[in-house]
């Protein structure tokens, strides 16, 4: 996961006040965040965790947002 991260922060953007560094559409140029995101034994396990029924986003956009440190905090 730290890999794909690091590599992924090439793609970032500034997101406004919030959001200092993000990436979003990190499925796009991860198959390991797409398939993470879209792990069935995660949702369950993260079903479990919030007891309520969740379920992977259906746009792959979102998928896969990471934010990141600002340069002056990294």
């Amino acid at each position: 996961m730290l890999d794909s991260c690091r590599r992924l922060r090439a793609f970032h953007r500034r997101g406004g006040m919030r959001t200092e560094q993000g990436t979003r559409g990190g499925c796009y140029h991860s198959l390991f965040l797409l398939d993470l995101c879209l792990n069935p034994e995660l949702t369950a396990h993260m079903n479990a965790v919030y007891g309520v029924a969740e379920a992977p986003y259906p746009m792959p956009l979102p998928l896969g947002h990471l934010n990141f440190e600002t340069p002056d905090r990294g």
